[in-house]
């Protein structure tokens, strides 16, 4: 009578199925942090990129401005 009630008491995880748990957590996290590194990279790539693309227009800007220094350029946004 005893052990029957101390199993109808018993509330919290397994051992195995806290195992279980985190095999499928790892398993999730191998699949998607390379996915997501290779983002991150593709983004630096673009912005070093568009940072390139950003000071040759700043140059080029620069060049006009002193063959015509009459001309104001207009704020930036």
């Amino acid at each position: 009578m005893k052990l029957k009630s101390l199993k109808k008491n018993n509330k919290g995880f397994t051992l195995v199925e806290l195992i279980v748990v985190l095999a499928i957590i790892a398993i999730m996290l191998a699949v998607t942090v390379p996915s997501f590194l290779g983002y991150v990279n593709q983004t630096k790539t673009e912005m070093d990129a568009l940072t390139a693309r950003n000071q040759t227009m700043q140059t080029e800007l620069d060049k006009i401005q002193a063959l015509n220094p009459d001309v104001v350029a207009p704020a930036a946004p």
